[in-house]
């Protein structure tokens, strides 16, 4: 009886954890892509002053990674204390005796991994359009 609750638990926490980390991977794609657009102006003035697209790609490339691993990081912590809070709860409330939510290393990986891929992809895909464009153009266009 308890196997099958702690069945019905971890596929409950496996569901929950899937929609939040789209959920998270959604807002931070948005954040960073929009941050991009909403600088186009900036990048018509780098690009005129003879900066390349190569250049302008690795600043906010770099940008990106940047709040990625801040991203990164806070997912890590909040994850974590989850995993300790659902722990205590199954402990305290339920009598199980079972480490249900583990955190660890594979976990660390996975999370800042995942942050790091939508940041890149997150980055290229506007800076790609965007350097298409003549700075004038840029500009110009608010």
């Amino acid at each position: 009886d308890n196997e099958e609750l702690i069945d019905q638990f971890a596929q409950l926490f496996l569901y929950a954890s899937l929609v939040l980390a789209l959920f998270s991977v959604f807002m931070l794609y948005n954040y960073i892509s929009t941050s991009i657009v909403s600088k186009r102006q900036s990048i018509g003035i780098l690009r005129a002053l003879g900066s390349g697209g190569a250049d302008v790609f690795k600043m906010f490339l770099t940008e990106s990674l940047v709040i990625s691993f801040i991203n990164g990081l806070l997912a890590n912590i909040f994850t974590y204390i989850a995993c300790i809070a659902v722990n205590f709860y199954l402990t305290e409330y339920m009598n199980l005796v079972v480490d249900f939510a583990i955190f660890g290393f594979r976990q660390v990986i996975v999370i800042f991994a995942i942050s790091i891929v939508t940041a890149i992809i997150s980055s290229i895909m506007p800076i790609i359009k965007i350097a298409k464009e003549k700075p004038v153009d840029l500009i110009r266009r608010p």
